[in-house]
């Protein structure tokens, strides 16, 4: 009753508009940004004001000339995508000046609020943080405190790690206060890049099931969970050059279809035909609304090229994958 469900409803779903699901970011500064450098007796500050922040934007000052300059600067930007929803935050310090240059970025605080429409469907908060500093330099702070509560979960984020968690998206924005400080005194480079982004927790997990036979005429590249639906996109890589085209076929069930060899490598085609669609214009998504989970179906393409020599077949199987949406 399942697949005769899902061979019904999917087609719909593949000609139906993508639902209007969507994460949007926002960046204030809680506390006015402040940069400064300083070499000898010269110095050099700017400052942005507390308030909303542009989706990017940086603040900078420096002295000096390109190859013998100090030069600091606060950067952030925001990242809309249709598989992630994503801000990063940079602070910089370098200088080529010698021991008579510092510069400073005081301690300024960030507040990243993210916002889904239609709110309560989960998803995955993801930080990360990386940092490098000079010789002497004193460890850059960068300290996290979820829902604005004043409270540090996080009082130095560790370095060179992805932190993930399972949240849920209600009707309030997810606050998150970011606190940074850096400093450097002499020659050096004192850095820290953090990130903090929403992904899809779509309940879907996909598996490599089978190799591409040649890649010539182009592949698939891995599901990618997105906003929309709660579903899936998937890309075809490399169509064109020697490839004419590249064919999704979906299917409800596996099977074992040997298409001919390409120089003696089998290309095997896994999926059942059900749904076979051109590889045109951008990914194929795959809507996976609660109507027609739970749900396996697997997912290959048939590249179709010019062969370029004799015994090169006109066809290729690409990299094949097995979806399941719970």
């Amino acid at each position: 009753m399942r697949n005769e469900l899902t061979i019904a409803i999917w087609p719909m779903l593949f000609l139906s508009p993508v639902a209007a699901q969507s994460v949007a970011a926002a960046v204030t500064a809680l506390t006015p940004i402040a940069v400064h450098v300083a070499s000898g007796t010269q110095t050099a500050s700017n400052v942005q004001p507390a308030g909303p922040l542009p989706a990017q934007g940086i603040v900078q000052a420096s002295l000096g000339s390109p190859g013998a300059q100090i030069d600091a600067f606060a950067r952030w930007s925001t990242e809309l995508g249709p598989a992630s929803t994503r801000v990063w935050l940079d602070n910089v310090l370098t200088s080529t000046l010698g021991p008579s240059s510092s510069a400073a970025l005081p301690q300024h605080e960030y507040l990243v609020s993210f916002t889904a429409s239609p709110p309560g469907i989960p998803y995955y908060l993801e930080l990360f943080r990386n940092s490098s500093w000079a010789p002497g330099a004193p460890l850059p702070l960068l300290a996290i405190d979820f829902d604005n509560d004043g409270s540090l979960d996080w009082a130095n984020l560790p370095l060179g790690t992805t932190t993930t968690l399972p949240m849920v998206l209600g009707s309030q924005p997810k606050l998150v206060r970011v606190v940074a400080t850096a400093q450097l005194s002499g020659s050096g480079t004192t850095l820290t890049t953090f990130g903090i982004a929403v992904r899809p927790h779509n309940q879907v997990a996909s598996t490599q099931i089978a190799n591409a036979c040649t890649t010539l005429y182009g592949d698939l590249t891995p599901p990618v969970e997105v906003f929309a639906d709660r579903g899936i996109d998937i890309a075809a890589d490399g169509a064109g050059g020697n490839g004419v085209a590249v064919l999704h076929v979906i299917g409800l069930t596996p099977g074992s279809l040997a298409l001919p060899p390409q120089q003696g490598v089998p290309c095997l085609l896994i999926p059942s035909p059900d749904y076979v669609l051109l590889a045109a214009g951008g990914p194929l998504h795959v809507p996976l609304p609660a109507a027609l989970r739970p749900l396996t179906f697997y997912v290959q393409g048939v590249g179709v090229g010019v062969p370029l020599f004799p015994t090169q077949s006109p066809f290729a199987t690409t990299t094949a994958y097995g979806v399941a949406a719970f």
